[in-house]
């Protein structure tokens, strides 16, 4: 048996354990198939850590729905095998006449192939139709088929000619279904008509629908005749004298297949409507193009030489955003009893069934497919879990047929084919799985599993390691098998990617052992937290908090501003104080701590001494009333030792970044105006501001009061940048007779104050 994937049920459940909160490097982390399910039912993930790429394969495994590998049913390729026929796109149709011989109808050819007992495969019939929809054995060993697009009904003779037999006037033949007692039933669209037929040319109606076509059929052990319906996915049965009644209403649109047991119980599948898939990603097309070409004449464009010659047009993008699906709206199965309500015993959201068939042998089987999917085999378990049996490369299983002592054919499409589920269980199989990616370079602890085996059989695990997403040469082999079911060192050396394979096998016995559950624990490598965006703002700047700092992320964005900006909160340093930044983080969601160190700069620095320790979160208020004015320097220390340890943990540090202590104002004194330069009708003011340590930042002036209004005073070059500035007032003659109070500031935040009285003024000028 070649590779399959996992099944989609094991892949959500696999999905939930991936893909979970950030590691705690110190913390061995667990790998495990499947996730662990928690008693309230939800994926136990708070230390599965480790994401999945590739595909899991299995050859010879099956796959029950809550992830237990077993052998499966052995599974061969019948057609077209090693010949060179050519073989059909699709399969729609499978019958069996009563030398054994395999009857198959193929669509977009119209022809009839057969099978023989020895597996030889040949064309047996020409329709010259599109298609050969169905097939049905009558008691005579002869066999009906039925046709489109022109729907008629055939009968094969044992020369291989088709015989016509019933033509109704409808365009569509879905399915036909016999019983030696009432004939032959004919199930037929656009009309949805089912007719009944009692022999050559002789065919009545035998239930007019309300529905557009009438899709499946089958006979129950009674006599009874069961029909599918779309558009309204409706499920009749009716008495052999043509009393009808709905037994389900599904839900979705069509009535795909219908398999009854030998007790009586009825399965009908039911299948919606594929929901269109918009492109992916920016200019990726969607499977919904068409191209609009002008007429040569240019009949199509008013101005077809303006246009292009062609208009690409992608359907997709037309199509409204629709809100979420209705669970099971791609493929479903009902469970129907005497005397009880349907029961929804199986559902997904990307497969549609195409096939059933009832197996004394094998119990109740089902074919699959979908969009972008493969085909797929499935077991109906009693309990309504489906177990998969074997994944196929071909794109939908559209036949299933089973026959006597556990042999089932499937017949698949896109391309055709047919494979023949033969009876006992492989001898042996094994399951690789996905590659587990520890995100980087990890140390592989133990392996242990869970699994029932049997006398006579056998479980093996192996492992491999490698630093590409992909196995490939650079990989190490596969390991020697691992002894300890409760426990076993990973041999495999350190890598970031780690696969794990199980094989399984029997040997005389036809006991077959169980896979449950798989275990692996590793320890990623630490990696070094990070600290950057050191700065010291100017004292008592706000700090404006875009978000709340956290242990283990990056800190606090922060900015220095004098006014809140939206939702966010200003926090303004405690009084004598200024605030201290910095972002740290851990790629690893360790828990970050810093160490701040401080030492004033000069000729010959000193060293560096301990200002704060133990900081989770930035910022940080420094209070510096107490420092010497001059310049000075900070720097910070982050390491995650609160998670790893002192021994094991690691650290990184931000450059020092210089900051000025300055605890003076700046030296305010007026300056006699140049009579050159004045404005008619203006009285000039002009004040030079000095500052010893810093630079002067800011001028502004109030009238006749020093406590404001304030008002912005530029300096006289329009740039505030150096130690020594000068600003120039003009008043206008209305303002002469004012008191002008003058505040400059310098970086630091100190400021001084300068009034001019008037009467000074008029002294001065």
């Amino acid at each position: 048996m070649r590779g399959l994937r996992l099944p989609a049920m094991v892949a959500a459940l696999v999905a939930l354990m991936f893909f979970s909160p950030a590691p705690r490097a110190s913390v061995p982390q667990t790998w495990d198939y499947p996730p662990r399910i928690t008693a309230g039912g939800a994926a136990n993930t708070s230390q599965t850590t480790t994401a999945e790429t590739g595909e899991a394969r299995a050859e010879g495994i099956s796959i029950a729905e809550a992830g237990a590998l077993g052998l499966s049913i052995p599974l061969r390729q019948i057609y077209p095998g090693a010949s060179k026929i050519l073989a059909p796109p699709i399969l729609w149709s499978a019958g069996t006449d009563l030398a054994g011989n395999l009857f198959i109808g193929a669509g977009n050819t119209g022809e009839v192939i057969r099978i023989d007992a020895r597996g030889t495969a040949s064309s047996f019939a020409d329709t010259d139709e599109l298609g050969v929809r169905a097939l049905a054995a009558g008691d005579r060993g002869d066999m009906f088929l039925a046709t489109f697009p022109t729907g008629g009904v055939y009968r094969l003779t044992a020369t291989g000619s088709a015989e016509p037999w019933f033509d109704p006037e409808d365009r569509y033949i879905w399915a036909l279904a016999f019983d030696p007692l009432s004939g032959l039933y004919v199930a037929t669209g656009d009309r949805g008509i089912i007719y009944r037929v009692t022999g050559k040319s002789e065919g009545k109606p035998f239930f007019d629908s309300t529905e557009t076509h009438i899709t499946a059929l089958a006979l129950d052990p009674s006599g009874n005749l069961l029909a599918g319906t779309a558009t309204g996915g409706l499920l009749y049965r009716f008495s052999p004298d043509g009393k009808g009644k709905v037994l389900l209403e599904s839900g979705l649109s069509e009535i795909s297949a219908i398999a009854v047991t030998p007790s009586g119980i009825i399965y009908a599948a039911a299948i919606g409507e594929e929901q269109i898939q918009a492109p992916r990603k920016p200019g990726e097309k969607s499977d919904l193009m068409i191209e609009v070409t002008p007429a040569a004449d240019g009949s199509a464009l008013e101005e077809p030489t303006d246009l292009p010659r062609k208009i690409t047009i992608d359907l997709a993008d037309l199509i409204p955003v629709t809100g979420a699906a209705v669970a099971g709206k791609a493929g479903r199965i009902y469970r129907m009893e005497s005397d009880r309500s349907p029961e929804l015993v199986w559902r997904s959201d990307n497969e549609r069934v195409y096939s059933m068939t009832f197996s004394r042998e094998r119990g109740m089987l089902f074919g699959t497919g979908g969009r972008g999917a493969e085909g797929r085999i499935y077991h109906l378990e009693d309990d309504g879990s489906a177990t998969l049996l074997h994944q196929l490369r071909e794109a939908q299983v559209t036949a299933l047929l089973a026959q006597p002592g556990g042999r089932v054919y499937a017949c698949t499409s896109n391309p055709a084919r047919v494979h023949l589920l033969d009876t006992g269980s492989t001898a042996a199989g094994s399951y690789t799985s996905t590659v587990a990616d520890a995100g980087h370079e990890a140390r592989w602890g133990a392996i242990a599993w869970d699994a029932e085996i049997p006398a006579g059989t056998r479980v093996e695990l192996k492992t491999r390691s490698g630093d590409r997403p992909s196995p490939d040469a650079s990989w190490s082999g596969w390991s020697p098998p691992y002894a300890a079911e409760k426990g076993s060192a990973i041999a495999s050396p350190g890598a970031r990617y780690l696969q794990w394979k199980a094989e399984l096998s029997r040997l005389t016995t036809d006991a077959t052992p169980l896979l449950r559950h798989v275990r692996i624990t590793m320890l990623p490598q630490n990696r070094p937290p990070t600290v950057a965006g050191l700065a010291v703002l100017p004292p008592a700047t706000p700090l404006t908090e875009t978000r709340a700092p956290k242990n283990g992320g990056a800190a606090a964005e922060t900015q220095p501003t004098t006014e809140p900006q939206g939702e966010k909160s200003s926090t303004v340093p405690p009084k004598g104080a200024r605030w201290v930044t910095w972002n740290s983080g851990d790629p690893d969601g360790d828990i970050v701590t810093g160490a701040l160190w401080l030492r004033q700069r000069s000729a010959a620095p000193a060293e560096f001494t301990l200002l704060a320790s133990g900081l989770t979160a930035s910022p940080y208020a420094l209070d510096d009333s107490k420092l010497a004015e001059g310049a000075w320097e900070i720097r910070i220390d982050v390491d995650d030792a609160a998670t790893n340890g002192t021994l094991l943990r690691l650290k990184d540090t931000d450059t020092a970044v210089p900051f000025v202590v300055d605890h003076t104002p700046p030296r305010v004194e007026t300056r006699r105006p140049a009579a050159k330069g004045r404005n008619e009708g203006f009285a000039p003011v002009e004040v030079a501001a000095t500052d010893a340590s810093g630079t002067i930042a800011r001028g502004e002036y109030a009238l006749d009061a020093a406590a404001g209004p304030w008002n912005p005073l530029p300096c006289k070059d329009g740039i505030c940048d150096t130690p020594a500035e000068f600003f120039r007032l003009d008043l206008p003659d209305s303002a002469k007779s004012l008191d002008v109070t003058i505040r400059i500031t310098d970086s630091a935040g100190n400021s001084a104050t300068l009034n001019v009285a008037a009467r000074d003024r008029k002294e001065e000028l």
